[in-house]
């Protein structure tokens, strides 16, 4: 049971973080450059912080993220601009997540780049991307802004408020691949063949 002297605030903010010019592509084996934009790559963060007794308490920022994968380089540069431009916001309490998409950009700041290119290859190799592509290092850092103004906007915005559960279904995705009694699996199948075994 909660108590009367008890209390949640909780704000949001929402960023476009789609970028100005073509970027490499995440989230595939080879690299990829953007050709164009079908829809809008957003962040929204949510500031929740418990009250009690007038008195704040802990706080969390969840920031989700239209990204394939959050590195760590990203999150802690978020971390250190939020601590400059608001510094009563616990960096630990800040979480980032990715919603998984495989047509975001590539996040890198110099020094990940660097050591994921002497991993990868053995050895450094420089890349001139020129004017026309967005280097992943100057889409970080261009991306690292809005995000921490993201989550400082939340956490301006928070108001009383309170948390609620519902229980539904959601159709998220799918298995693909379907597999036959004669040993082929195929992706997007067809479960009514007579010859399907199983997903």
């Amino acid at each position: 049971m909660g108590s009367a002297n008890a209390a949640l605030r909780i704000g949001w903010a929402s960023v476009d973080v789609t970028p100005e010019r073509p970027v490499l592509v995440r989230g595939q084996f080879y690299a990829r450059v953007s050709e164009g934009v079908a829809d809008r790559l957003t962040v929204t963060a949510l500031a929740i912080e418990s009250v009690r007794d007038g008195e704040p308490g802990g706080h969390v920022v969840l920031v989700g993220c239209d990204y394939v994968r959050v590195p760590e380089c990203l999150r802690d540069s978020v971390r250190q601009q939020v601590s400059e431009r608001a510094p009563e916001i616990d960096p630990s309490g800040i979480i980032l997540n990715a919603t998984h998409t495989h047509t975001g950009p590539q996040l890198r700041t110099p020094g990940e780049a660097d050591k994921d290119t002497a991993g990868n290859l053995g050895r450094d190799v420089g890349v001139d991307f020129g004017t026309r592509i967005m280097d992943p290092t100057e889409y970080t850092a261009w991306a690292t802004e809005r995000i921490a103004g993201a989550v400082v906007e939340a956490w301006e915005k928070r108001e009383p408020g309170g948390i609620g559960f519902g229980l539904g279904f959601a159709t998220v995705g799918y298995n693909r691949r379907i597999c036959y009694y004669t040993g082929e699996s195929r992706m997007y199948g067809n479960p009514d063949d007579p010859e399907f075994s199983h997903i």
